[in-house]
């Protein structure tokens, strides 16, 4: 029995102790298990954190004793030893030291402590922003803090940047001196700043939504669409201005130049911003600007520039049309005995009578001064005529200047397309040149060129245009009529007379060609052309040691009242090498109306050493008081008295009267005309000085006149008085009457 007990307890003994071996056996397996596999586990706890790209740092009481790699570099440490046993102060930015303390504090008592950021100076000098966040642990066995982080310094530096470029933009767009708006592929506005309301009266608020079609200027609107739908397409690349007018609140319109640029995302267009401008101002002073460049600002007419832009554009048709072109008669007495002001006053007055008289159809322009041209549309010779005859009676009545009554007529020359043809501008050179005629023929009149053209079958127009080409065709040439001394029968001068051969017509008639140049202003520089061809002629003469002669030159009254006139005589002087004395500059006695005027030219030319003379003495009106204040040196007497000057006592008087009042003023004599020997003994027997007409000679060239010298000279000797004549001053026994007797047969001529 106790055998068997003790086997049980054996028995029993076994089981339990091998039951108790197994669960060691088995327990011991479990924890080697368990402790590799917290090998493991801290292995690729280790990995993980050693190959963080997160920067990871534990510290104790404030210092680091653990680095990562992440977080060596993010400091700038070469190794963890350069950061192990270190404080997180000494990294961390002074002015997030306070908020860094509070965090560790507040995770040293395991509270929540969100994600903060931090700025931290780097052992290599630098900057940098930490995003990081907290927590606690267990290192080595110890209560530690660790901290993960990351460097968000270039995340940082670009949120500045956009913060910043988000500033400019909203400064620009809110402060921008122009309105700044922005608008979706539907055209509805989408931003718009207070300069938007401003300019239209809308409020940012009232455009948000608004499509920018319902405050486009209706006759705008389609150019308008066009420019935005190329800004916003598929293809929009580039930005489109234009000028565009806004329809406002308040009903007012305005003009704006708008610059539409696309805004492109991802390569994709998702609307438009516009700039707009308010240009009203501008626009008004432009057109201010452009309506003066194109009217007269004295009457309000079209000017001469509006013509002339009509014409280059193509306005004005050439069929069927009249020009009238008009001058004002007076007009220049007016404005010396009145002033300017009464003057322009005037001729506001006439462009109301103008506008009166004739339809708003026809055009009505101020040519210049007192120049006007009108333009009638769809006009025959019949209308033409009656609306010069309607401008006429416009004008009879006076125009009333402030409390002074005025009058003043038109000339008017008229030209038409159907007769005259050709072009607008050729049409209004006829018209220019018919005016010219209605003056000559008594003044308020008119004159239709294609009337005029027929007299005398020439073309004045084409006589003005062939005189442009004349010189360099050598078409215009100088013949010499000499002036012999009638004491000594010697040649002591020569007058220079223009010819023209034209290759047409052959020799025109100077009484025909120089009133063309003098009207259209050619007598100017063909005045200049005769003046160095004749100065040039003569030096040429003394050059080949023939007796020195002076050379007589004609000046036209456009030449003489010419401001230049003593400077161009100066300069050809010079650039001939003739001296002064030898050149005789002739004048008209109609040309010394302005008295003062011809003084001062006269003077003028006078200290340049040159000769003057009158010519045609006794045709004009010139009193004789003004003539001894005149410098001159000779009288020439019109050859209508030398002609007759045995067949009418008259001029027989005139003559004798002539050659005994020059005298007493200390003036030769010159008589013109003389074509027989009873004329030249006439001549001598009164004292005449020089002669000059065909008995001598008529306008030869210079070779011929060369020829023709001593013939000439002879003259005087065969047919004149053969005794010697007592040159003293004229006597009782040629001249029966005094001094008094003199000056009273001149006061009847």
């Amino acid at each position: 029995m106790e055998v068997i007990f003790v086997f049980t307890l054996i028995i029993l003994f076994l089981i339990i102790a091998g039951k108790y071996i197994t669960v060691s056996v088995r327990d011991v397996t479990k924890w080697k298990q368990t402790e590799r596999e917290l090998i493991e586990s801290e292995h690729r706890y280790r990995s993980l954190v050693e190959v963080s790209p997160k920067a990871i740092l534990v510290f104790k009481e404030n210092r680091i004793v653990f680095a990562n790699q992440a977080a060596m570099q993010l400091f700038g440490a070469a190794d963890e030893n350069d950061l192990l046993g270190k404080s997180i102060f000494e990294f961390i930015h002074h002015e997030d030291r306070v908020e860094l303390i509070n965090n560790l504090s507040r995770l040293s008592k395991h509270e929540n402590v969100a994600m903060r950021e931090y700025r931290f100076n780097t052992l290599d000098g630098r900057t940098i922003f930490v995003d990081s966040v907290g927590t606690n642990i267990m290192f080595n066995g110890h209560p530690a803090l660790m901290a993960v982080g990351s460097d968000i310094t270039e995340k940082k530096k670009l949120q500045e940047q956009i913060k910043m470029s988000e500033q400019r933009y909203k400064s620009l767009f809110d402060y921008h001196s122009d309105a700044v708006y922005s608008l979706d592929l539907e055209g509805r506005f989408t931003s718009a700043n207070k300069v938007c309301e401003t300019l239209s009266g809308y409020s940012p608020q009232e455009l948000l939504g608004k499509s920018f079609t319902e405050i486009v200027y209706d006759e705008d609107l389609d150019e308008t669409l066009r420019l935005f739908h190329l800004s916003s397409g598929e293809d929009a690349a580039s930005m489109q201005n234009i000028v565009t007018r806004l329809k406002c609140k308040h009903g007012e319109i305005l003009s704006l130049n708008v610059t539409i640029i696309p805004i492109i995302v991802d390569e994709k267009t998702v609307g438009v911003y516009g700039i707009a401008k308010d240009i009203t101002e501008f626009i008004k002073n432009q057109e201010m600007v452009e309506h003066l460049a194109y009217h007269d600002y004295l009457t309000g007419l079209p000017n001469r520039n509006m013509l002339e832009s009509l014409l280059v554009n193509g306005t004005i048709m050439i069929k069927s049309i009249a020009i009238l072109f008009i001058d004002l008669d007076r007009f220049k007495i007016v404005n010396d005995t009145l002033g300017h002001s009464m003057g322009d006053l005037l001729l506001k007055k006439v462009a109301e009578r103008l506008r009166e008289a004739l339809s708003d159809q026809d055009l009505i322009f101020r040519q210049g001064g007192d120049e006007f041209i009108v333009i009638l549309n769809d006009a025959d010779r019949e209308r033409a005529d009656a609306a010069a005859n309607r401008i006429l009676e416009a004008f009879s009545t006076p125009f009333q200047l402030n409390s002074t009554e005025v009058f003043t007529s038109p000339s008017i020359g008229i030209s038409l397309s159907e007769e005259d043809g050709e072009t607008v501008e050729t049409l209004i050179k006829y018209a220019d040149f018919a005016m010219y005629q209605a003056k000559k023929a008594g003044k308020k009149t008119y004159r239709f060129y294609s009337c005029i053209k027929y007299e005398g079958n020439f073309d004045p127009l084409k006589m003005e245009l062939d005189l442009h080409k004349a010189i360099k065709q050598n078409e215009l040439f100088l013949q010499y009529q000499p002036k012999v001394n009638l004491k000594t029968g010697k040649i002591i001068g020569a007058e220079a007379l223009l010819r023209w051969n034209h290759s047409q017509w052959g020799m025109v008639s100077p009484a025909k060609f120089i009133p063309v140049a003098e009207e259209s202003g050619l007598i100017i520089s063909i005045g200049e052309w005769v003046l160095r061809q004749a100065c040039q002629q003569n030096k040429h003469w003394q050059d080949r040691g023939l007796p020195p002669m002076v050379i007589s030159v004609n000046l036209s009254a456009r030449q003489f009242s010419h401001s230049s006139m003593a400077a161009t005589v100066k300069r050809v002087l010079n650039e001939t090498g003739l001296d002064p004395h030898f050149l005789e500059l002739e004048i008209t006695e109609s040309m010394t109306m302005d008295l003062e005027h011809t003084i001062s030219t006269l003077h003028e030319l006078k200290r340049l050493g040159v000769l003057i003379s009158i010519d045609d003495f006794g045709t004009g009106f010139s009193s004789l008081n003004y003539l001894k204040q005149f410098p001159v040196d000779t009288l020439k007497i019109d050859q209508s008295f030398v002609r007759e000057l045995l067949n009418n006592n008259n001029d027989d008087t005139i003559v004798k009267t002539i050659i005994s009042m020059a005298h007493h003023l200390q003036l030769k004599v010159v008589a013109e005309g003389a074509e027989t020997r009873e004329q030249l003994v006439f001549l001598q027997q009164h004292l005449c000085d020089e002669g000059q007409g065909y008995f001598f000679s008529k306008p030869v060239s210079a070779e011929a006149l060369i020829e023709e010298w001593t013939k000439i000279e002879q003259l005087v000797k065969e047919f004149g008085i053969s005794q010697e004549i007592d040159h003293t001053m004229w006597s009782e026994e040629v001249y029966p009457m005094n001094r008094q007797g003199l000056y009273d047969t001149l006061s009847r001529i």
